[in-house]
């Protein structure tokens, strides 16, 4: 008698349960038209702070203008360029580490290829004379040399990597 019982009930809920997965299998999706373009998520774009970089700000305040370089790594650097000719690195001259605008040097009048080699400039301006060598490859590049013995390459000792006149 439960087998009569069980087999009634057990098929009365398989039934239900097919009829389920049918009516939700059929029901009908939203679809655009063909031709419609469909809308795509925006890219939010990243936070930034909204902070514009010191030592580019100061530059443009004391009358230069900013130049961004390149090293050979790819790093790169900011150099701020007087109306007078000199150069000094951004951060150098933010933090007042001697690279200073020289306000008494003529207006430059040469064209860009007459200009001193600031580096070079800055060798004599610290006290060091200027020795030029060459690489191998025949290339050449500025020492820095100073009265108490010790040398420095110019590009070095221009952008404050360490080396001390």
């Amino acid at each position: 008698m439960l087998m009569r019982l069980c087999n009634p009930v057990i098929i009365g809920i398989f039934l239900i349960l097919l009829a389920s997965i049918l009516v939700c299998g059929c029901t009908q999706q939203p679809v655009a038209p063909v031709g419609t373009p469909t809308p795509t998520a925006t890219p939010t774009p990243e936070p930034t702070a909204g902070l514009p970089n010191p030592a580019s700000v100061y530059c443009e305040q004391v009358g230069g203008t900013l130049e961004i370089m390149k090293n050979p790594d790819g790093s790169e650097y900011g150099m701020c360029n007087f109306p007078n000719g000199t150069s000094c690195e951004e951060w150098a001259l933010f933090r007042g580490e001697g690279c200073q605008p020289a306000p008494t040097a003529p207006p430059a009048t040469e064209t860009m290829a007459g200009m001193p080699n600031p580096a070079s400039v800055y060798c004599e301006q610290v006290g060091g004379t200027l020795e030029i060598m060459k690489n191998p490859d025949g290339s050449e590049y500025g020492m820095c040399n100073f009265p108490k013995g010790t040398s420095c390459e110019e590009w070095a000792l221009y952008r404050g990597e360490g080396c001390k006149a």
